[in-house]
């Protein structure tokens, strides 16, 4: 299921960027130019580049990260238990499996 939510996102971002990337080239051409006129041709470039690659990385984010959202989670719950595993008043599992499934209950740390 989340394959398939990761595909129908990354069709979607295809999509967008059909109409988004001649103008994102425009905008990147524009301020490479200004800056190359107002400075020189190199920083021109680096900002020019700078737009192009910041507008790329912004168009093919992902809307939802559930695997670092777990992992955040998973980094957070350690530190919380991790006072009470120094003092030995709890024993911490790492990445058990859940019953008849692919799942784990994981903790990272």
């Amino acid at each position: 299921m989340g394959e398939a939510a990761r595909t129908a996102e990354r069709a979607a971002q295809h999509r967008l960027a059909r109409v988004v990337l001649p103008l994102l080239a425009a905008a990147a051409a524009v301020v490479g130019v200004a800056v190359g006129a107002l400075v020189n041709w190199q920083l021109g470039l680096v900002a020019g580049l700078v737009v192009a690659g910041l507008g790329v990385g912004r168009l093919y984010l992902r809307a939802h990260n559930s695997w670092w959202v777990g992992t955040a989670g998973e980094a957070r719950t350690a530190r919380l238990l991790a006072p009470l595993v120094r003092k030995r008043h709890a024993v911490v599992l790492h990445d058990r499996a859940v019953p008849n499934s692919r799942a784990n209950i994981g903790n990272s740390g």
